[in-house]
């Protein structure tokens, strides 16, 4: 049998934790510095760091941050928790070790993946996905996914229901998130465009970490705007349907409302007939 003609590999359960960099410990803002991944499978334990403090000055300034000791304190963290492989063994000593991080340095509970191929790759494409600069904060999309919802949310009789860059809390990782567009329809439903990979696997965890970030927030109203659902729009291969299937599923189990791009029109269709227009 050639390399082609093997069978995928089977998905093997892992766990990730987000690191994260919170100047004000009483406002609770933070961005991601940082992924921590653990495969007891693997026997794998091993975290990404942030080469520098780009994503933090980008978000919240310069200021008054000691950048030089936050340097440190991440080289720090890093090797206590390489170091201590023996020690943090299990997903419940891990999970014990997050929560003590609750200062500038915080790490989230540990939450599931899958790993499809390698630990040492996924971790990689949790990092960039994660952690690495987008062209837009925020958003997981392309300048052409972004002019194809322009196009459609722009429209004269579409405009009066649209609200633009929304910021809202996620309780589940402590963190803001802004989506591009909204609508309310007795929930303020949060439009979060996603470009979704080629591979089954990554499409899995990519719809699975969205998924929770969703049922959080509908299960968390917020101080602003309310409750909350979100709705993805998403992009993926027009030969990929089981993909799509797949993350419907996941989205659905978790009060998240998915439409691919090919939907639009739908989408457009329900603002128009159930969505409040913005007050003047």
């Amino acid at each position: 049998m050639t390399d082609l003609d093997s069978p995928p590999p089977t998905p093997v359960r892992a766990y990730y934790s987000l690191i994260q960099f919170c100047p004000d410990t009483a406002r609770l803002e933070t961005v991601n510095i940082g992924v921590a991944l653990f495969c007891e499978k693997h026997d794998f334990l091993q975290t990404r760091m942030s080469g520098n403090n780009r994503r933090i000055v980008k978000v919240f300034g310069r200021g008054d941050q000691d950048l030089q000791r936050l340097r440190d304190v991440k080289q720090a963290l890093r090797e206590t928790i390489e170091s201590r492989r023996d020690d943090l063994g299990k997903l419940e000593q891990l999970q014990k070790f997050a929560s003590l991080h609750v200062n500038h340095l915080r790490m989230t509970q540990f939450m599931p993946c899958r790993i499809a191929s390698t630990p040492e790759s996924e971790i990689e494409t949790l990092f960039n996905e994660l952690v690495g600069l987008r062209p837009q904060d925020g958003l997981e999309t392309s300048s052409r996914m972004t002019e194809m919802l322009d196009t459609v949310f722009g429209l004269p009789e579409v405009m009066p229901y649209m609200r633009r860059n929304v910021e809202v809390n996620v309780p589940i990782y402590q963190t803001r998130d802004s989506v591009p567009y909204a609508y309310q329809n007795g929930r303020l439903n949060l439009i979060k465009p996603i470009e979704f990979p080629k591979r089954q696997g990554a499409v899995i965890d990519k719809a699975a970490r969205n998924a929770v970030e969703g049922k959080s927030i509908f299960e968390n109203p917020d101080d602003e705007y309310g409750e909350l659902q979100l709705v993805v729009v998403g992009s993926f291969e027009r030969t990929k349907s089981a993909d799509i299937e797949t993350a419907s599923r996941i989205f659905e189990d978790n009060r998240v409302r998915l439409y691919t791009t090919d939907q639009l029109d739908d989408l457009k269709s329900d603002i128009l007939t159930n969505g409040h227009p913005i007050a003047s």
